[in-house]
């Protein structure tokens, strides 16, 4: 995976940060949350860009991107917190993903 890459999963993580705030602010159907959508799914398509897929492991307050942790900024760390409390231990995101999944 190139850095440029490994950028937008950052990138992505900023977005989905922003996502999850507004989405406990407004309801889902409400434009604040949908707008963020199409940001998230454009890092992601890049992230994708050359990758068969892309699996984010889930550890505490961390997330790991083929087996090392994504730079440590309050987005990623947000992220982390988030998907951890939902018990989930990975995320895997395939190519053919599209805005309503």
């Amino acid at each position: 995976m190139t850095s440029e890459q490994v950028q937008a999963v950052v990138e992505m993580m900023r977005h989905l940060a922003k996502a999850f705030a507004s989405a406990s602010y407004y309801s889902p159907s409400h434009p604040q949350v949908i707008d963020i959508l199409a940001p998230i799914l454009d890092a992601l398509r890049r992230a994708l860009a050359k990758a068969p897929e892309l699996t984010l492991i889930i550890v505490k307050d961390d997330l790991l991107l083929l087996g090392k942790p994504l730079e440590r900024n309050p987005s990623v760390t947000r992220v982390a917190v988030i998907l951890s409390r939902c018990g989930l231990g990975h995320l895997r995101f395939a190519p053919e993903v599209e805005e309503a999944d």
